[in-house]
């Protein structure tokens, strides 16, 4: 994946004003793509740690070897 480094405050400010998706646009109006905000709610789990915990102590799920075997015997 390629970056960029943005070091114009008033761009920056543009993009973390956003609320979703951004459309980039050049000074034509041609859209160069699109940028979407990372916000620190969504680096978080949207579920308790007591329901992770609970999950991995119920276990269940399927061993690689049984998933790989049932999709090689529908070739």
């Amino acid at each position: 994946m390629s970056q960029i480094t943005i070091t114009d405050e008033a761009i920056l400010a543009q993009l973390d004003s956003g609320t979703g998706t951004i459309t980039v646009r050049d000074k034509e109006g041609k859209v160069r793509g699109y940028f979407t905000p990372l916000r620190a709610s969504d680096l978080q789990p949207r579920i308790s740690e007591e329901e992770i915990q609970r999950r991995i102590a119920a276990g269940g799920g399927r061993k690689l070897a049984d998933i790989l075997r049932d999709l090689e015997s529908r070739e």
